[in-house]
């Protein structure tokens, strides 16, 4: 029987590598059956350029080429993956669109025309977003063949991180809950007493350090303004798991604002928030905060994520921008702009 390539080189083109256990994320189908790589179909895709100094300034059409369903030809190199959403009425779903963006060239590729909604993660190799449906399971979506499955043990869960390994998933369903995504069974952390639900707060922005040994999620109450004594960032040792409610330590901002987004460094050493007009680091070792220095000022920082090299943070101001800087800071550069913009997260293509 033939089985999914280990690599992602086909037909002359570069494509992204994929996991190396595809049969743990893709369809259970795909795994001892013949995949599609006979289907093909005709795709254009847009590649927008962009500079420092200028934002979406042309668009210019790739030759139309056939292509493997559901494939990305994406160039070697780093990207940062993002959705952005438009309705153009009320009475109309919106249109959400996934982008590949090339911070070194200023690149911007389509990765999907009409993504799911609820876009959360992307796999470090950029072959699978996971994306949520309300009332239903998490679902997984293979880049290269277009498939989608639902994740199984992840009822009512949202917030998801990839682990290091391609086995196992992060997420909130109101506490913290680790979940094998090929058997489906899940470990629920405890970690969100119920005392604590019950006063409003909620426990969620599950992220997995690439090292595999911490997870972080975030305490907060959905409102804006100064955190309360009981919200911030809250880090878990999952060495102590099953039990690791007496391994979390909460390590709130300097300046005690609720931190929104925040991105793991490569080596897990460190984690990168956005503090309201700010970008801060943590240094886990000394739980100490220090400020990343940037030449621009901004009201509001809501998003971060640190590249896979470690050199790099993006992120997102309020007007739905998107930058990238030095992760020892500098002068912020504009990668692009979009309606309702999210990171999605990094991921390199070899």
């Amino acid at each position: 029987m033939e089985s999914l390539p280990m690599s992602g080189q086909m037909a002359g083109t570069r494509r992204i590598a994929l996991i190396p256990a595809p049969c743990l994320l893709l369809l259970a189908s795909a795994c001892g059956t013949p995949t599609a790589t006979g289907q093909a179909v005709d795709v254009t895709r847009a590649l927008r350029t962009t500079s420092p100094s200028e934002v979406w300034p042309t668009t210019t059409s790739i030759p139309t080429s056939t292509i493997e369903v559901g494939a990305v030809d994406l160039p070697a190199g780093r990207y940062v993956a993002y959705v952005t959403s438009v309705q153009s009425d009320l009475d109309t779903p919106s249109t959400t669109t996934l982008y590949a963006a090339d911070p070194d060239l200023g690149s911007i590729y389509v990765l999907m025309d009409a993504a799911p909604p609820f876009l959360e993660a992307i796999s470090p190799d950029g072959m699978v977003v996971a994306y949520w449906v309300p009332s239903s399971p998490i679902h997984f979506r293979d880049l290269l063949s277009g498939r989608d499955r639902e994740v199984p043990g992840t009822l009512g869960c949202a917030w998801l991180g990839f682990s290091p390994d391609p086995e196992r998933i992060v997420c909130s369903d109101g506490d913290v809950r680790v979940v094998d995504v090929v058997t489906g069974g899940s470990t629920q952390l405890n970690v969100c007493p119920p005392d604590v639900i019950e006063q409003g707060v909620i426990c969620g922005g599950t992220l997995w350090s690439p090292d595999g040994r911490w997870i972080a999620y975030r305490r907060y109450r959905a409102r804006s303004g100064p955190a309360g004594p009981d919200e911030g960032i809250y880090i878990i040792d999952t060495t102590c798991i099953p039990q690791p409610s007496t391994c979390q330590a909460a390590v709130q901002g300097p300046t005690g604002s609720a931190h929104w987004g925040y991105s793991w460094s490569p080596d897990g050493s460190r984690l990168a928030a956005a503090a309201l007009d700010a970008l801060s680091l943590l240094d886990l070792a000394t739980r100490g905060w220090s400020e990343v220095p940037l030449t621009e000022s901004f009201t509001f920082i809501n998003e971060v994520a640190w590249s896979p090299d470690g050199t790099t943070l993006a992120f997102v101001d309020s007007d739905d921008y998107l930058f990238a800087v030095g992760a020892s800071g500098g002068s912020p550069v504009q990668i692009a702009i979009g309606n309702d913009l999210s990171i999605v997260g990094w991921f390199v293509v070899n």
